[in-house]
């Protein structure tokens, strides 16, 4: 990733609050039953926890 932007955000705090920021992001909001309803919000959900997970392990 470029810096500096890159280094703050591949940042192992700011990618862990990222990470865990997600789940109550999607979990504990209306933005699970809406990305629920439809094949494309679903894969929208699944991209978005893969590319948090990968920044997280970056």
């Amino acid at each position: 990733m470029p810096a500096p932007l890159g280094g703050v955000i591949s940042h192992p705090v700011v990618a862990g609050v990222f990470f865990i920021g997600r789940a109550f992001a999607v979990y504990c909001t209306p933005l699970f039953a809406v990305l629920m309803r439809s094949h494309y919000g679903h894969l929208a959900m699944l991209l978005h926890f893969l590319v948090v997970g990968l920044l997280f392990c970056w």
